[in-house]
């Protein structure tokens, strides 16, 4: 998938480029996850990351381009008045504790 793609927003944040891919994207890299022939990172988080977010609509899932690596790096971001902050989200429920 080419980044230039019109279906991709690309905003930037905290100095970063992040892209926003559409919905039809998303669907696209699950069978190809690559995005300007470079992988998209820890794939084992990345997609419960995007059905999480995709339950609410102020969270977005975004990509941003770890050069060294040669990657794209997933981050969740919460929209606040049309701003994105990036976060970081765990659950509450302890796994040993149950």
């Amino acid at each position: 998938m080419n980044s230039n793609q019109p279906s991709i927003k690309h905003t930037c944040i905290d100095g970063q480029k992040i892209l926003f891919p559409s919905q039809e994207d998303w669907e696209t890299l699950r069978l190809n996850a690559l995005i300007d022939d470079m992988p998209l990172a820890v794939l084992d988080l990345l997609w419960p990351g995007l059905e999480f977010t995709q339950k609410y609509p102020e969270l977005h899932l975004g990509l941003g381009k770890l050069s060294m690596r040669k990657q794209w790096m997933p981050y969740i971001f919460v929209e606040i008045e049309a701003n994105f902050q990036r976060v970081h989200l765990e659950t509450l429920t302890c796994n040993f504790c149950k």
